[in-house]
């Protein structure tokens, strides 16, 4: 079966390796599988039908993604860590989210539809203890409106959490200020009589960390292969990604011929150049232009001039063992000049806009064993 001009192959052993290792790191804390933003350019619905016998939760940043996961099959808890808007509040008892609240105006709202439905929502409440993003911030007037809402009916607090904001910096004197806000808020709630369930801190970083177990951790780019954080850890996780194209065609070009928009990159002598079915709308950066390798029978083919939305073009000079439909690799951890942290760094971004950025039309192939199990390609419905 064809894949199409450009495709990702996914690793599910390796994924399941990773998330049995992050276990192994966590235990005895339960484990919270984040598969938001379609399981980070990964899949979520394959992804998350791999790991669900393996993980307690699954995390996602908003409702579709809630729905889209329920309509698949997916059965295991699934908290929404984003804004929902109330026009989906009825739809809640159908699809079952845990909902993120962070303000006592959204928890009367969404109390008053769960009462009127007849339906108990699993929530968890959200501290800011210094991302000032979403959350309570710890207080007195908090205190007295999380403790209004665990009256509410229709409601039930299923956990309380906050997310640390430089857990992968060098100094974790901040992240270490965010955890003993956390801790000290939630006693205060405990001691106002407030029942709250799970608390969870942990993401990927502070996972690695091994200092901020509670009773959950939300592991999200650490279950892809990626240690964020600037120390070395046990946790010995690989990415599960290879990002491949197609050689499309093959030319000489003469010294002084530009290549590419805006003739960046000028031809000083004879060159043989291959075209790659490779762009920025499938997610390969533009800025990637003159910089990137990419891999063709295991030897680097640099990037001419600038990376089209559909094409790219590398030097092949010397080369005669490059055809015409050969397989080219964009992205894969067995080579230096194509691993997803050398990628980022000549990108100037992180890992993570590497991976989300992979674009709806380049098609996942999914191999256990070396084998392919499952293919998704999204334009064909």
């Amino acid at each position: 079966m064809g894949y199409g001009n450009t495709w990702v192959e996914i690793d599910l052993d390796q994924l399941e390796k990773n998330l049995r290792a992050i276990r192994k790191q966590a235990a005895p804390a339960k484990v919270n599988c984040v598969i938001k933003a379609n399981a980070y350019g990964h899949g979520s619905v394959v992804v998350g039908k791999h790991l669900e016998p393996f993980t307690d939760y699954f995390s996602v940043a908003n409702f579709n993604e809630v729905k889209e996961l329920r309509k698949h099959g997916i059965k295991k808890p699934i908290l929404c860590l984003g804004y929902i808007d109330r026009e989906e509040y009825a739809a809640f008892p159908e699809y079952q989210p845990e909902v993120t609240i962070y303000n006592k105006r959204q928890a009367e709202i969404l109390s008053k539809t769960m009462e009127e439905a007849s339906y108990v929502c699993p929530i968890h409440i959200k501290v800011d203890t210094g991302m000032s993003r979403l959350g309570f911030q710890p207080g007195e007037q908090s205190v007295q409106d999380i403790l209004a809402i665990s009256a509410m009916p229709g409601l039930r607090i299923a956990g309380i959490f906050t997310h640390f904001a430089c857990a992968d910096a060098e100094d974790l004197s901040f992240t270490e200020k965010q955890y003993q806000r956390y801790r000290d808020f939630a006693d205060t709630l405990k001691e106002a009589g407030v029942a709250y369930g799970l608390r969870h801190v942990a993401n990927s970083a502070g996972i690695l960390e091994g200092r901020f177990k509670e009773d959950m951790v939300r592991a999200g780019i650490v279950l892809y292969g990626i240690n964020p954080n600037p120390r070395p850890t046990e946790v010995d996780a690989q990415t599960a990604m290879r990002f491949c194209a197609k050689v499309a065609s093959i030319r000489t070009i003469e010294k002084g011929a530009g290549v590419s928009y805006g003739q960046t990159w000028t031809a000083d002598k004879q060159t043989k150049i291959a075209t790659v079915t490779i762009g920025y709308a499938d997610g390969y950066f533009r800025s990637f232009s003159s910089k990137a390798e990419m891999i063709i029978h295991g030897k680097p083919a640099k990037i001419l001039g600038r990376v089209c939305m559909d094409q790219t073009m590398v030097d092949i000079t010397g080369r005669d063992d490059v055809k015409i439909g050969d397989t080219v690799i964009l992205y894969d951890k067995d080579y230096e000049q194509t691993n997803m942290y050398h990628m980022a760094e000549l990108a100037d971004t992180i890992t993570y806009e590497l991976f989300c950025a992979v674009s709806r039309r380049v098609c996942r192939v999914y191999k256990r064993g070396g084998e392919v199990v499952e293919t998704v390609n999204y334009l064909e419905g």
